[in-house]
């Protein structure tokens, strides 16, 4: 028999569907290990598709899946989880990816994608 020390992350960073301005979180899609992973971290963000009015998680309780008082922070952040995907939101950008995996071959190639992520995400003039 081995023992493994469990896994103890400063932070957990996750992207769901909906949050509230509390950080209650619900994800519609595969959940793979994201809620493991904010029980076992010391700190949680949450970056959301939509942030949702306070009540609204009361409405329907047993479809949240990581509780407010667990989260540090949220984000409003639609596409956040891009270039992979928010299923059923949205796909994997698989050229997306591809760039990527291309660029992060290099800490300056990492930084252009980065960099090239931000302004596409970035408003434009407008506000938009």
């Amino acid at each position: 028999m081995h023992a493994i020390p469990a896994l103890r992350p400063d932070w957990a960073i996750l992207h769901v569907h909906e949050a509230d301005a509390e950080g209650n979180a619900r994800i519609y899609g595969p959940r793979y290990f994201d809620v493991e992973m904010t029980r076992a971290a010391k700190g949680v963000i949450v970056t959301a598709e939509e942030i949702v009015p306070p009540g609204r998680m009361a409405e329907e309780p047993e479809l949240t899946a990581v509780p407010g008082f667990m989260v540090a922070a949220v984000a409003h952040a639609p596409g956040g989880a891009g270039p992979c995907s928010c299923h059923p939101a949205y796909g994997v950008d698989e050229a997306g990816i591809r760039r990527y995996m291309e660029l992060s071959r290099t800490a300056e190639g990492l930084a252009e994608y980065l960099d090239s992520a931000d302004r596409a995400s970035a408003p434009d003039a407008a506000g938009s």
